[in-house]
């Protein structure tokens, strides 16, 4: 390696480690409940997307709900990739290709082991 390449290396690494005390202390109020900085900003965004996805944030929830919501999850990407632009940017218009979503779908089933129809 360079002599750049490890000086890169270095203030990479010098980077990280002044970042760890203040990150890590954002991150224990978070999980421990208390309010920061960003709550304010975040915290009503966060209750909206709770509410939409039909999580209560006060009661635990089974692993039924948590199934579900791994599946809607993964069914609306699946959706937002296989979404075709205009070409050129200005003919036609944004698009689902219905197509390539069957097609992934019977793929992600088929590496699953579920029976198939």
């Amino acid at each position: 390696m360079t002599a750049f390449a490890w000086f890169q290396t270095a203030f990479f690494f010098g980077i990280v480690l002044l970042a760890v005390r203040p990150l890590g202390g954002y991150m224990a109020r978070v999980y421990t409940g208390e309010r920061t900085l960003l709550s304010a900003i975040f915290g009503p965004l966060e209750r909206v997307c709770h509410r939409v996805i039909g999580i209560a944030p006060n009661r635990e929830d089974g692993w039924a709900t948590y199934a579900r919501q791994l599946v809607l999850f993964i069914v609306s990407q699946l959706i937002r990739s296989h979404i075709e632009q205009r070409t050129f940017g200005i003919l036609g218009e944004t698009r689902v290709n219905v197509l390539r979503v069957n097609l992934s779908l019977d793929s992600l089933t088929a590496s699953t082991g579920s029976p198939r129809p």
